[in-house]
């Protein structure tokens, strides 16, 4: 049966997650010792790879020796088809449990959950009275949905007794049992699953997509739950394991290729199997070497063809977070501004196009987008910035701005790469995919030449040398990065931060401590928003050179850019 929901295929393709899956089982092991157990709330956003993690948990539990010898269960129920009614809910709720406790290996769940079906299974005549008792009280006339949510709720601790064993419940997208409430006599549903958690050797694992929802049963006062779950949020992946699934799906790449794909994906599981997909089928179909021009181009073809796998989530995560707010053009005004702009703050905001909104008004809208989990806040010094949470969106988003959607063609053709191509770097400037390509032409123009030393944060004038080489660098394992390293008789490394908030003392800190394989004589740190006081004093006795938007601008001009 865990071939059904985790093939091996699925499985091969699983990398990290180690801190979570450490969690997961220390409660799981707490429950095997007896002791009380832990309930875990599990959440991030939608295609963050949460359902893969609760499934390879799954499978750890169920390789454990305590598994084999009946000392461990292990429950995983998806409640997002089974919560239209309660007792379709509670009905297959007792199906699923049965399933993973009792059915023989490789069974497909469809006759666990029917009652008909429930009463024909294979299972242990303690277990058969038991679902006999059940099935009569289902029937009855004065059987009131409440009634049946609580026997549905309360089954995992009868089974653990039954069966004594104690027992994991893996509840994924938990959220979506709040739609019942509306219904007659569940408006008290989380406060009938509450009176479960403490019954029995049962620990539940619960885990949900929408990250406000999950938020409020954890932390809100309100919820019934506050107070019985301990949270784990999941993030992007480490860039390691990030370019090891890349790798896992396209092993004839190389590293570059794997790099530049977790990059363009900001590391989310879901959107480099998307991006290595699109890749795979272009090479199918003839359409060159595994290059990384190629990658960009499928990953710009992504966003912006209507059936890319990417589009549609981007604009599925639009959809279902913005359908049922108050302030529907307002919010997707404020999510376009901050996709262009990057990070800002209320007075960035109202300095721009939403003057006409007050303050509290416009950190109201905010709070919302950030409830829906499409905006992320963050404390800079005394500023409070918001920036969109996944890069990509705000990509897609300035895709959709810009118009530049594309039909979807049938068929690949290298002609099609090429064109794809060449809009990619028309419009990188807006995407914030070429900057730095622009950058390291700046400085082979700026070569020999004598600038301000203002527009390099230093009193003196400066000199630029000669270099044999201005290329991006990527150190052997990965773990160095450099926008430009220029080779010569000086090396100097370059960091591009195209952005609208200030680089703090702690973003040039960072790229002061880089390394390469030769000694880097010179750094220089580019920032479109410019730079903290905190930050220009640690340049200047660092010796990093910093340049603003307008110092670049002029640098430009310089070198007849």
């Amino acid at each position: 049966m865990l071939n059904i929901l985790y093939p091996p295929r699925e499985r091969r393709l699983f990398v990290d997650r180690l801190e979570i899956l450490a969690q997961l089982e220390a409660a799981a092991e707490r429950l095997i010792q007896g002791r009380p157990p832990i309930h875990l709330a599990l959440f991030g956003p939608r295609r963050r790879g949460k359902t893969t993690v609760l499934k390879e948990f799954l499978a750890r539990l169920r390789a454990r020796p305590e598994f084999g010898e009946g000392r461990l269960g292990a429950i995983y129920i998806n409640l997002e088809p089974l919560a239209s009614t309660a007792w379709l809910l509670a009905t297959q709720y007792i199906g699923w449990c049965v399933y993973w406790l009792t059915a023989p290996p490789d069974t497909w769940p469809n006759d666990y959950l029917t009652w008909p079906g429930l009463l024909r299974a294979p299972v242990p005549s303690p277990l058969h009275r038991l679902l006999l008792e059940l099935h009569d009280r289902f029937e009855r006339r004065d059987a009131s949905p409440s009634h049946l949510l609580t026997l549905a709720f309360q089954f995992p601790a009868r089974l653990a007794d039954l069966l004594q064993s104690p027992l994991v419940v893996i509840l994924d997208e938990f959220p979506v049992l709040r739609r019942l409430e509306s219904q007659r006599d569940t408006a008290n549903i989380l406060g009938l699953f509450r009176q479960a958690l403490g019954a029995g050797p049962v620990g539940y694992v619960l885990a949900g997509s929408h990250v406000s929802a999950m938020r409020w049963l954890v932390q809100a006062g309100q919820s019934p739950l506050f107070g019985q779950l301990t949270s784990l949020a999941l993030g992007p992946l480490p860039r390691e394991d990030a370019r090891l699934l890349a790798q896992r799906i396209l092993p004839q790449a190389n590293f570059a290729v794997w790099h530049r794909i977790a990059t363009l994906c900001a590391d989310q599981p879901y959107y480099i199997q998307a991006l290595c997909n699109r890749l795979t089928l272009w090479r199918a179909a003839g359409n060159g070497e595994l290059d990384l021009s190629t990658v960009d181009a499928a990953f710009y073809a992504e966003l912006a063809q209507g059936q890319g796998s990417i589009h549609l989530h981007c604009q599925y995560m639009m959809d279902v977070s913005l359908e049922q707010t108050r302030y529907h053009a307002v919010l997707r005004g404020l999510l376009e501004a901050l996709a262009a702009e990057g990070p800002q703050t209320v007075a960035d905001l109202r300095a721009t196009r939403f003057g006409t909104h007050s303050a509290s008004n416009l950190r109201t809208y905010l709070m919302e987008l950030v409830d829906h989990g499409l905006v992320e806040r963050a404390l800079e010094g005394k500023r409070q910035t918001y920036a969109i949470a996944d890069p990509v969106l705000a990509r897609w988003i300035n895709v959709q701005r810009l118009g530049l959607a594309m039909a979807e063609p049938e068929r690949p053709a290298r002609s099609d790469v090429a064109a794809l191509r060449e809009r990619l770097t028309r419009v990188s400037a807006e995407l914030a995919l070429a900057k730095e390509a622009e950058v390291r032409d700046l400085l082979q123009r700026l070569q020999g030449r004598t600038v301000p030393g203002e527009l390099l944060g230093t009193t003196e004038p400066v000199t630029v040398p000669t270099f044999a080489s201005i290329e991006p660098y990527l150190s052997a394992d990965g773990q160095v990065e450099l926008d430009a390293l220029a080779r010569g008789v000086e090396v100097w490394a370059v960091e591009v931060r195209w952005q609208v908030g200030a680089a703090s003392r702690a973003d040039v800190e960072r790229f002061a401590a880089k390394e390469a394989d030769v000694p880097i004589a010179r750094h220089w740190f580019i920032s479109r928003g410019g730079f903290r006081p905190q930050a220009v004093a640690y340049a200047q006795a660092a010796g990093v050179y910093l340049t603003d938007r307008e110092g670049y601008l002029r640098l430009c001009e310089l070198a007849g850019q």
